[in-house]
């Protein structure tokens, strides 16, 4: 302990990761207040203009530790710094564009039926089609559903999920299996980007009587 901050292995502070946590969810709580109200033309512009400023003031300020992890990961090379941080614009951009979409469509109301899950299903294909393009591995999910077999997906923790899942949901089922939060606006914008983007969803508070409770349901 150091100051009430802890620290890991290599000295960091958790402080950062404190911070980190923070700072997204003020993001969330404002995104879900003005997404609703944007227009697709101003979110785009915001897009154009943090994928150049945005992510070159990154580069500058993180760049040394994104080389750093890089380098650890074995994944280090020219512009990867650059990459990952315009992947992160665009990651935070289309979840604006989600929200827009899905929040206008009444989708985080956990007490009325999704009416406007299909339009705004349209909207969030529309750009994930845009965005990703999906690879023969798909082959893998085509093969289980023809012979009645299920899949669990265990992906790495990468930027675009938000547009990846649906796009995969499009074509296999999917349920989504999230962590339940705490935090309201978090689990309102958590239903609000599933019912969007065709995603069934758990998302229910653990039991510790019946820890196999939540899992049971994905059976």
């Amino acid at each position: 302990m150091n100051d009430g901050l802890t620290f890991d292995a290599g000295g960091r502070s958790d402080a950062a990761r404190t911070l980190r946590r923070r700072l997204l969810r003020g993001f969330l709580r404002a995104a879900v207040r003005i997404a609703p109200h944007l227009p697709d033309g101003a979110i785009g512009a915001l897009r154009a203009w943090a994928s150049v400023n945005l992510t070159s003031l990154g580069v500058g300020v993180l760049g040394p530790e994104l080389r750093r992890r890089f380098r650890q990961a074995g994944a280090d090379h020219p512009g990867a710094a650059r990459e990952f941080l315009r992947q992160a614009v665009l990651h935070y951009t289309d979840g604006l564009f989600i929200l827009k979409h899905a929040l206008a469509s009444g989708l985080d109301d956990e007490t009325a039926e999704p009416t406007g899950a299909p339009r705004a299903l349209c909207e969030v294909i529309d750009l994930a089609r845009r965005r990703i393009r999906l690879d023969d591995s798909m082959r893998i999910l085509h093969d289980a559903i023809a012979r009645r077999r299920g899949v669990l997906l265990a992906p790495v923790h990468a930027c675009q999920f938000l547009t990846g899942l649906p796009l995969i949901a499009a074509e296999a089922p999917l349920t989504v299996y999230l962590r339940y939060s705490q935090d309201e606006t978090d689990r309102r914008a958590k239903l609000a980007w599933c019912r969007a983007g065709g995603l069934d969803v758990i998302a229910e508070r653990s039991r510790p009587g019946d820890p196999a409770a939540r899992p049971a349901r994905m059976a």
